[in-house]
């Protein structure tokens, strides 16, 4: 009888070869240990041909999930039971979800792959107002934002940005609490960045989290400055991303109106995106610079881990400087989140507005940006 783990290098790429779908090659390298090696490979030679996918909301009464690919330009669907009935953000290419259960987890949607987190009854203060003690309340609105350091190891940390005050938190993989972070209100967004995570908040004010100390903290690192515009005080977002080593500023500006609806007898209050302000760290002058394009690279942002990528070399499909954004904006969740989606022209600074679709909407987990790591 043939012992399958002997074939050769070369039957065992062309076997791989003949795949249509790169979850596959994930699969089968978690054969045995001469076919993960030979995937090992192949998985980094089709790597940088990977593009982000945007996850649909999921679907009423299916496990399937819609992945789709502006490079292939079609829609794949693939079982993912493990996300059904989640809210869902994505960092290094894995989902965090967090379901009416109050548990939560890291998914890899390729393999179906999950780590246990500790649970939402675990966070500091986790019911500090009585109207969010349903669950499907806490689904849609205790935890803002969750991020990563890294793929999933025993190093990484998960931050999250949490409860009606946005305050921060983080737990390691094995942790059964929620560890509070010393810090002010109204953060934005995280991002680990040179060995460190740092933190934004509404102000535009960049704060360093100290983890490693007996009572873990933020530490104001810069303060706006002149060149942060902020628009509004109340309807805008801000994002952190990195990109080759250098740190950016992401300002989002959201207004809201009021439109009719199929469903409702009077207008409804929406709210639309209706610009971005970029700007880079200068650590030199400890300020933030501002950007007027993003030469070849292209932006993703939403309720995604931020990332670039560089469509002329790597993701054909994709236009260079451009901002491609889902909707992030919490306030939008209430009201079905996942019609503030589109493709922001940094040159024109002109948008171009995604379709609604039933794809994108959802009360507790619209569709999102997903960089999938092989």
């Amino acid at each position: 009888m043939t012992n399958w783990s002997d074939l050769s290098y070369d039957i065992l790429t062309l076997i791989m070869d003949r795949f249509s779908e790169t979850k596959d090659i994930y699969r089968f390298g978690m054969v045995c240990q001469q076919w993960r090696s030979a995937s090992l490979e192949k998985r980094q030679f089709i790597m940088s041909k990977l593009s982000p996918w945007l996850m649909y909301a999921e679907r009423e009464d299916s496990n399937n999930r819609g992945f789709y690919s502006l490079t292939a330009q079609k829609t794949y669907y693939w079982n993912l039971p493990e996300a059904r009935g989640r809210r869902c953000w994505s960092s290094h290419g894995w989902l965090i979800t967090f379901g009416l259960d109050l548990e939560i987890h890291l998914l890899n949607p390729l393999s179906g792959v999950r780590f246990q987190l500790p649970s939402q009854p675990t966070f500091p203060n986790p019911y500090s107002s009585h109207a969010m003690q349903t669950p499907e309340r806490l689904r849609q609105v205790f935890i803002k934002r969750m991020v990563l350091s890294s793929t999933p190891s025993e190093q990484c940390v998960v931050i999250a940005i949490y409860s009606e005050f946005s305050t921060l938190a983080f737990s390691r993989l094995g942790d059964e609490v929620w560890t509070v972070i010393e810090s002010p209100v109204d953060f934005h967004d995280v991002i680990y960045f040179d060995d460190h995570f740092y933190a934004v908040d509404g102000r535009g004010r960049l704060f360093i989290c100290d983890i490693s100390s007996p009572k873990p903290k933020t530490i104001l690192f810069a303060e706006p400055g002149e060149n942060v515009y902020i628009y509004d005080d109340d309807k805008h977002i801000f994002y952190l991303v990195e990109s080759l080593g250098e740190l950016f500023l992401i300002y989002r500006d959201i207004i809201d109106f009021y439109c009719d609806a199929d469903d409702q007898l009077e207008e409804v209050l929406r709210y639309k995106t209706v610009g971005f302000d970029v700007y880079e760290f200068d650590f030199e002058s400890w300020e933030w610079m501002t950007v007027n394009s993003l030469d070849d690279r292209s932006l993703f942002l939403g309720n995604n881990n931020s990332f670039f990528i560089y469509p002329s070399n790597q993701h054909p499909g994709y236009k260079p400087n451009h901002i491609c954004f889902t909707d992030s904006y919490h306030d939008n969740l209430i009201k079905e989140a996942g019609r503030d989606m589109g493709l922001y022209k940094i040159k024109s600074k002109k948008i171009k507005y995604l379709d609604e679709e039933s794809d994108y909407l959802s009360y507790f987990s619209p569709a999102l940006w997903i960089c999938l790591y092989l």
